[in-house]
C-alpha cells in the first residue's frame, strides 16, 4: 500500500481530497450530534432538579425542549427518558389529582407499547431500553395505586400489581442492576407493598396483607443498602400502617398489642426523618397515622384507663397535624384531619361516656360542614352529618335533659341530621330500614312530649316507607324485630 502511495502522488492527493472533507463532515455532524445530546441531557437534568423543587411546570418545560428530537433515531434513548420524566411530573401532581393521574396513564401505557416487550426474554443484558421499561413498569403500579384510592379499586389495583411485577421481573432479568437505577428497584417493591394492602383491606384478609409487610421489608432492605433516607422514612411510615392494619384481624388482646408495639416504633422512625421544618407534610402525615393507630386501640381495648391514654394520645397526634394542615394549603388534608378528630371525639363519647366531647364532635363537624357541601364533597358531607346524628341520638339515650325544650330541639337535629344522610346515602336495604326505625323512634319520642300532629304524620310516613320495603324485602324483618314487638 505505500508503495502505490509513493508511486502515485496524484491519486493519494484525489483519495485525500474525497477522505478529508467526509472526514470533516463526519465530524461537524458528531461534533453536533455531542452539542445536541450535551443540551439534551442538561435540559432533563433541568427538569429533574425542578421537579425535585416542586417547580412542576419550569420542570415541564424543560422535558419539552427534547421533544423537538423526537424523530431523531440517534437520540431516542434521551427522548425516552425525557418523556419518562415529563409523565411523571403528573403522577405526583395533586392539582385536578385525577385528571393528572389519568393522563400519565395514558401517555405511560402509550410509551411502553412502543418499547420491545421483555416478558418473554431470559436475559435482557444487551437489550436496550430495559431500564426504561422497567421505569415504566414501576411508574404505572404507582399511577395505578394512586387511582385505586380514587375509583374502582379492585381493577386499578389488580392493574398495579400486573406492571410492579413486570418491573420486578424486568429487573430480575438484568441480574446486576446499575447503582443509579437500583432506587427504582425499591420503588417497586414499594408499589407492591402497597397495592396488597389496599387488596387486604379491601378484601378483609390477613394473608395478603402479610404479603404487603413482606415486600415492604424488601423495600427498606434496598433503600438501606443505598441509604437513600428518605425512602427508608416513607417505607418505615408504611410499614407502620401495615402494622397498624394487622390489629383489625387479631382477636388476642397480646397480639394486638404486640403489632401496635411495632406499628409505633416504625412511625416515629420515620419521624427521626421527618422534620417539620424541612417535610412538613410528611412530617404532619406521619402523626396522622399515629393519631389513627391510638384511635384503632382505643376502640379495641377493655381497659378504661387504657382506653383513656390511647384517646389522650390519638388527640394530641392529631394535634400536631394542625402546625401543616392548614385549610388555604392543604385543603384536603384539612378536611381529613378534623373527620379523624371528630370520629375520635365520637368512639370516645360512646366508650368513655364524658359528655364534654359532645361540643368537641360538634366544632369539629361545623369545621368540615363549612367547605363540604353535598355538591362538591357528598360522602364526607353525609357522614359527617351520620356521625354528628349519632352523636346527638347517644347524648339523648343516656342524658337526663333538666330542659324539655332543650331535650326537642335535640331530637329536631338528630331527625333533620338523619333524614340528610337517609336523602343521600347509598344503603343496604337492611341498613335503610334500620335508619328509618330510628327516625320514627325519634318522632314518636316528639309525639309523646308534645302532642303535635306534625309528628303523628311524620310517624305515618315513615311507617309507610318500612312496609314498603318490607312487601319487596320480607328478609330484613328479622333485622328490624325488635321494632315491630313495639307495635310498628
Amino acid at each position: 500500500m505505500l508503495q502505490i502511495i509513493k508511486g502515485n502522488p496524484d491519486r493519494v492527493i484525489v483519495i485525500l481530497s474525497i477522505v478529508i472533507p467526509i472526514l470533516i463532515a463526519l465530524m461537524q455532524t458528531m461534533y453536533r450530534s455531542l452539542k445536541i445530546r450535551e443540551k439534551i441531557n442538561n435540559n432533563i437534568r433541568q427538569g429533574i432538579l425542578y421537579r425535585s423543587n416542586n417547580k412542576i411546570e419550569e420542570a415541564r418545560k424543560e422535558f419539552n425542549k427534547v421533544f423537538e428530537y423526537e424523530n431523531k433515531k440517534i437520540f431516542k434513548g434521551l427522548v425516552i427518558n425525557a418523556k419518562i420524566n415529563f409523565y411523571e411530573t403528573y403522577n405526583h401532581d395533586m392539582i385536578n389529582r385525577e385528571k393528572s393521574l389519568e393522563y400519565a396513564r395514558v401517555h405511560e401505557e402509550e410509551l411502553i407499547k412502543k418499547l420491545p416487550n421483555y416478558q418473554a426474554r431470559k436475559s435482557l443484558l444487551f437489550s436496550k431500553y430495559k431500564y426504561q421499561y422497567a421505569i415504566l413498569c414501576s411508574n404505572l403500579g404507582f399511577v395505578y395505586n394512586e387511582l385505586a384510592l380514587i375509583r374502582d379499586a379492585k381493577s386499578n389495583y389488580g392493574s398495579s400489581k400486573k406492571y410492579s411485577l413486570q418491573a420486578i421481573d424486568t429487573y430480575k432479568k438484568i441480574n446486576r442492576v446499575n447503582s443509579y437505577y437500583f432506587s427504582t428497584y425499591g420503588t417497586v417493591y414499594s408499589n407492591l407493598s402497597i397495592t396488597y394492602r389496599g387488596l387486604a383491606n379491601m378484601n378483609k384478609n390477613s394473608m395478603t396483607l402479610q404479603l404487603s409487610l413482606n415486600n415492604a421489608e424488601k423495600s427498606l432492605s434496598i433503600y438501606e443498602e443505598m441509604k437513600d433516607f428518605i425512602n427508608i422514612a416513607r417505607v418505615q411510615n408504611n410499614i407502620g400502617n401495615i402494622y397498624s392494619d394487622f390489629i383489625r384481624y387479631k382477636n388476642d388482646k397480646n397480639e394486638r398489642e404486640k403489632n401496635y408495639s411495632n406499628s409505633e416504633k416504625y412511625l416515629h422512625k420515620s419521624l427521626e426523618f421527618y422534620n417539620i421544618e424541612k417535610y412538613p407534610y410528611e412530617f404532619a402525615r406521619s402523626y396522622q397515622n399515629l393519631g389513627s393507630l391510638n384511635l384503632l386501640m382505643m376502640c379495641n381495648d377493655d381497659d378504661k384507663d387504657k382506653i383513656y391514654s390511647y384517646y389522650i394520645k390519638s388527640e394530641k397526634n392529631y394535634e400536631m397535624c394542625k402546625k401543616v394542615f392548614v385549610k388555604d394549603k392543604y385543603e384536603n388534608e384539612y378536611i381529613n384531619l378534623y373527620y379523624n378528630l371528630m370520629s375520635l371525639y365520637f368512639n370516645a363519647l360512646k366508650r368513655i361516656g364524658d359528655m364534654n366531647l359532645l361540643s368537641k364532635i360538634m366544632d369539629t363537624g361545623k369545621f368540615i360542614l363549612d367547605i363540604c357541601t353535598i355538591e362538591n364533597r357528598p360522602k364526607i358531607y353525609v357522614d359527617t352529618n351520620n356521625i354528628i346524628a349519632d352523636a346527638y341520638k347517644f347524648t339523648i339515650e343516656t342524658c337526663e335533659f333538666t330542659n324539655e325544650s332543650e331535650k326537642i330541639d335535640f331530637i329536631e337535629e338528630t331527625i333533620a341530621k338523619y333524614e340528610i344522610v337517609l336523602g343521600f346515602r347509598e344503603f343496604s336495604i337492611s341498613d335503610k330500614a334500620n335508619l328509618i326505625i330510628n327516625i320514627t323512634r325519634l318522632n314518636m319520642t316528639l309525639l309523646d312530649m308534645t302532642g303535635l300532629i306534625i309528628y303523628e304524620e311524620k310517624c305515618n310516613y315513615y311507617c309507610k316507607e318500612l312496609n314498603e320495603i318490607l312487601k319487596v324485602h320480607p328478609e330484613v324483618l328479622n333485622d328490624i324485630e325488635d321494632f315491630m314487638q313495639n307495635g310498628y
